[in-house]
């Protein structure tokens, strides 16, 4: 997929339309000109929108199809399921990958947790 290179920013640039004064943000790679999106009139979301598009954009860096992105989550999930299963089968036993088992599983849901936060 062809696409301009993170990192991306925002910046407010607040203008006036029919004579009110309206809170806006310009979307652009860090440092560089023209803009992608001029994003306004989201009356105490404007920032936020802002920040959630870049946040998008840069936490994609590297990943090639991120509409994937969804079904690793589903995957991981899964995954989650798996380790903590293994993992109450391992529970006094003398398994040599028990540490490797319980690693995995604390950055599995690591990983979820901190995606799914709202």
């Amino acid at each position: 997929m062809q696409h301009t290179k993170e990192p991306w920013e925002f910046w407010r640039d607040d203008k006036e339309w029919r004579g009110e004064k309206i809170e806006a943000y310009f979307i652009a790679p860090k440092g560089k000109l023209p803009t992608f999106a001029h994003i306004y009139n989201y009356p105490g979301k404007t920032k936020a929108n802002a920040q959630r598009i870049v946040d998008c954009v840069n936490g994609c860096t590297g990943i090639e199809n991120p509409g994937a992105i969804m079904e690793v989550v589903e995957a991981l999930k899964l995954a989650d399921g798996i380790a903590s299963t293994l993992m109450d089968e391992l529970v006094g036993t003398k398994a040599t990958n028990w540490g490797i088992v319980n690693n995995g599983l604390v950055k599995i849901g690591a990983a979820l947790k901190n995606i799914q936060k709202e």
